[in-house]
């Protein structure tokens, strides 16, 4: 009832002034109390907070929630997909760093376990 939408609201809130960890905390409280629209809402706004901070996977798991549940909301979609480019590029980041540090340690003639070489 009313706590929930004070919940979302005090996130929407927190969020629009830049304080995106008070922000993924309201908003997590809501989601607890809220179904449906309003509950793809609280998803929403947490996964927009968790995207700032940046908490990509938390903000995945929430973003395809909100999508899920309203999946006439643009906005919903466009960020989880945003977010979903975003893991991409950290991932590909972390691929490039992980070979670049293999390489600098085979060049240097230190081993490392073979548990982590390609």
């Amino acid at each position: 009832g009313v706590a929930a939408a004070c919940f979302l609201n005090a996130a929407k809130a927190a969020f629009q002034a830049g304080e995106a960890s008070l922000a993924v905390g309201l908003a997590g409280r809501a989601a607890e109390l809220l179904t449906g629209e309003k509950g793809a809402a609280a998803r929403f706004v947490r996964g927009k907070a968790n995207l700032a901070i940046p908490m990509l996977d938390n903000a995945l798991e929430d973003l395809k929630t909100a999508a899920q549940l309203a999946p006439e909301r643009g906005e919903y979609v466009r960020a989880l997909n945003d977010c979903k480019a975003r893991i991409r590029e950290r991932n590909k980041g972390n691929r490039e760093m992980a070979a670049m540090m293999l390489g600098y340690l085979r060049e240097e003639g230190i081993s490392a376990p073979p548990q982590i070489l390609p």
